[in-house]
C-alpha cells in the first residue's frame, strides 16, 4: 500500500542544525518521514545552501526543491515602501517569491497530497486559497506578531529608535491580521507552548479548538 503524501513548505532549509528553528523543523520532518512520503519545497538565501539539500533527501521521498530568496537593503526598502500603501505585512511580503508560489501550485496540481505542512507563518502566503483535498497544518514556531510588537513598545528616543518603533507599530498589527487569517484557514495549528496557544486562540475564531500545543522535544 502506498503511503500518504505530505508537502512540507520550509521557510528555512532545516540543515545544518545551527539554529533553534532549523533543529525544530528537522525533527518534525524526521518524524513525518516515518509515516508519510514527504516532498519539501524550501526557500534559500544563498546558492551555497544548495549543498545542504543532501542530508535532507533521505527524509524526503518526494524530493527536495529550493527557491532563492533575495534579501538585501534595496529589496527591503522597496517592499517597505509598497506595504506602506497596501496595508500588507512587510515581514510577509519581504519573503514572497513568485517562483515559489508557482512551484507550490504546480506541485498541488500534479500530485495528490493528504496535507500541506506550513513550517513558519511566512509560508502560509504560498498556500492557495482554493486548495482542495489536502489539509493545511500551520506550524507556528512563535506568535509572530509579538516580535514587532515588542519593538514598538521598546523605550528609546533616538531618531533611529523612533523610526523603528513607528514602523513596528504598523507592522505588528498587519502581521497579526495575517496571522489571524492564516490560523482561520488552517485545519490545524501547532504551537510550542500553552501560552502561545492561549494567545492565538483569541485570534482563531471558530478554529480556536484546532490549536494544539506540541512542545519542542529533545532526543
Amino acid at each position: 500500500m502506498s503511503r500518504a503524501r505530505v508537502l512540507f513548505l520550509a521557510h528555512l532549509l532545516p540543515w545544518p542544525l545551527e539554529g533553534g528553528g532549523q533543529i525544530k523543523s528537522y525533527h518534525v520532518l524526521k518524524i513525518l518521514a516515518q509515516a508519510y512520503d514527504v516532498t519539501m519545497l524550501a526557500l534559500i538565501r544563498s546558492e551555497s545552501e544548495r549543498a545542504n539539500i543532501g542530508p535532507l533527501e533521505p527524509l524526503c521521498a518526494g524530493g527536495v526543491r529550493v527557491v532563492s530568496l533575495a534579501r538585501g537593503k534595496s529589496r527591503d526598502l522597496k517592499v517597505a515602501a509598497t506595504t506602506m500603501f497596501t496595508g500588507k505585512s512587510f515581514l510577509i511580503e519581504r519573503d514572497s517569491v513568485p517562483e515559489m508560489q508557482a512551484l507550490v501550485v504546480a506541485e498541488l496540481t500534479a500530485n495528490s497530497y493528504s496535507a500541506v505542512h506550513v513550517d513558519h507563518l511566512q509560508m502560509a502566503s504560498y498556500v492557495p486559497r482554493n486548495i482542495h483535498g489536502a489539509r493545511v497544518v500551520l506550524d507556528q514556531h512563535n506568535v509572530e506578531h509579538r516580535i514587532p510588537k515588542r519593538i514598538a513598545e521598546t523605550p528609546g528616543s533616538s531618531p533611529k529608535n523612533l523610526a523603528m518603533r513607528a514602523f513596528a507599530s504598523l507592522e505588528w498589527k498587519r502581521m497579526r491580521a495575517f496571522e489571524r487569517d492564516s490560523i482561520r484557514r488552517a485545519d490545524l495549528t501547532l504551537v510550542v507552548s500553552d501560552e502561545d496557544r492561549q494567545i492565538l486562540q483569541g485570534l482563531a475564531g471558530e478554529n480556536s479548538g484546532k490549536i494544539v500545543t506540541v512542545p519542542i522535544g529533545v532526543d
